[in-house]
């Protein structure tokens, strides 16, 4: 199972604009203070910057377009068909 590019694209988008405000809180608000939040270029790395009910309604839906799905075979199920195939 492998997230699709535009899935990805989007919630990356999502969370860079509703990340303006602590963006804008540790850069601008806070200059030159000290803190973890901030990076060597002075910048704030990507946060999730959701509430917890928000946070909960996301997991409780699954949106499984977003998502690409292949199947593989596993060793059993291989030795499964080979069993099948002898038999």
């Amino acid at each position: 199972m492998e997230v699709r590019q535009e899935a990805l694209d989007r919630f990356h988008q999502s969370m860079l604009r509703n990340g303006r405000n602590l963006k804008y809180y540790f850069t601008e608000l806070n200059r030159g203070v000290r803190s973890y939040w901030k990076n060597a270029d002075d910048d704030v790395p990507l946060l999730r910057p959701t509430t917890t009910l928000q946070a909960r309604r996301a997991a409780r839906s699954f949106p499984a377009a977003d998502y690409a799905y292949e199947q593989h075979a596993t060793n059993s199920t291989a030795a499964v068909a080979r069993s099948q195939a002898t038999a």
